[in-house]
């Protein structure tokens, strides 16, 4: 009987020990560096026409810095991936005064499970290739023109998202200092 009940507790053991592992590979998120995904994913603040939609997913354009919206055009915050693989992404946005000056900060970041992460390292360029748009809503209600912008990678992203919301704007803004800044401009919005 002790035998048994040996047998059944090291059963046991290895049976959620093994459970865990698994779970882990298919649920966990690992934080991905921003340089270990070049070529993986960019960035795009695009203008969007919503009259002409369709024609925006065909010909999109990039805005850059100092540039004039057209009339009808509002901008999105794009993620452009180049991966077959499932990644998870974030994104944190605020707009804050610094220095006098407003402008909207947008943080994002790309977390991915292991079993993805090592699919991905051993599987050939073909298979990797697959481009896919992520459309994210960072850029509303921004306020009156000219608009500034500041876009940063911030890698641990997805581990601040329960108290970045808690954050003052001084504190948002100071998440800067750990983060790769990827693009920033200034744009004017035509008057209607």
């Amino acid at each position: 009987m002790r035998r048994f009940r040996k047998t059944l507790i090291i059963l046991l053991l290895m049976f959620m020990s093994i459970s865990g592992v698994v779970i882990y590979m298919f649920f966990g998120q690992i934080s991905l560096i921003y340089d270990s995904m070049r070529g993986v994913a960019i960035i795009a603040v695009v203008p969007i026409d919503y009259e002409d939609e369709l024609s925006v997913w065909m010909n999109w354009r990039e805005l850059l810095d100092g540039e004039e919206l057209e009339y009808n055009e509002t901008i999105e915050f794009w993620l452009l991936e180049d991966s077959v693989f499932p990644r998870i992404g974030y994104v944190s946005w605020r707009s804050l005064y610094r220095d006098n000056e407003k402008l909207r900060i947008v943080y994002f970041s790309y977390t991915e499970t292991p079993i993805a992460m090592i699919r991905r390292v051993y599987s050939s360029v073909e298979m990797r290739t697959q481009s896919r748009i992520v459309r994210t809503n960072a850029f509303q209600y921004m306020g009156p023109s000219p608009q500034k912008i500041e876009v940063y990678y911030l890698h641990n992203l997805h581990r601040l998202q329960r108290r970045i919301a808690r954050l003052s704007d001084e504190d948002f803004d100071v998440l800067r200092e750990n983060a790769t800044l990827l693009w920033q401009g200034t744009f004017n919005i035509p008057i209607e």
